[in-house]
């Protein structure tokens, strides 16, 4: 018998593996469709505590916070499908070439609580619109990250991306 505990994966392999569920054209319709409904502040649909209990890591449900991150996740992962993510795509470098502006992206980086999570949102729906996608390691890290350090260095990351993508804002 084992009685370690059970390892999680890297957030990286996790977030592939939610793309590839919400992606996978056996996924029901019905139940991407509720998904991408959720939204911040609002009770998530049965079929979410399913997913979630299946897909999600044991860590997601530590609070009213991490909750909420992670119904937000998946609703902007399933907003995006089938298409959801592309590890070699940056999100710094893909906003400048679908007109993400500037003043939004400043809003994202210094929002918190439920405007970053609508924001989340609100972004998932611009990459759609524009069939785009990107690495949504990046999001999750922009959404998850707790440590001010850690938050600091992904947004100066997705920063020097987006002003170093030709065609994007100088």
């Amino acid at each position: 018998m084992n009685t370690s505990p059970r390892r999680e994966p890297p957030l990286s392999h996790t977030i592939g593996h939610i793309a590839g569920v919400l992606g996978h054209a056996q996924f029901p319709t019905g139940d991407r469709a509720l998904l991408r409904r959720m939204r911040p502040g609002q009770t998530p649909p049965l079929v979410f505590y399913r997913f979630a209990l299946t897909h999600l890591p044991l860590w997601w449900d530590q609070g009213d916070a991490s909750r909420r991150d992670w119904t937000v996740l998946v609703a902007g992962m399933a907003i995006m499908g089938p298409d959801i993510h592309r590890f070699d795509v940056r999100l710094g470098t893909v906003l400048p070439l679908t007109g993400f502006s500037e003043s939004r992206l400043d809003r994202l980086f210094t929002s918190s609580g439920d405007t970053k999570r609508l924001l989340i949102i609100h972004l998932s729906q611009f990459l759609r619109f524009h069939h785009a996608t990107a690495n949504w390691l990046e999001i999750a890290q922009l959404l998850l990250t707790r440590d001010p350090e850690r938050s600091e260095a992904i947004r100066r990351q997705t920063a020097q991306a987006f002003y170093s993508t030709p065609c994007g804002p100088t």
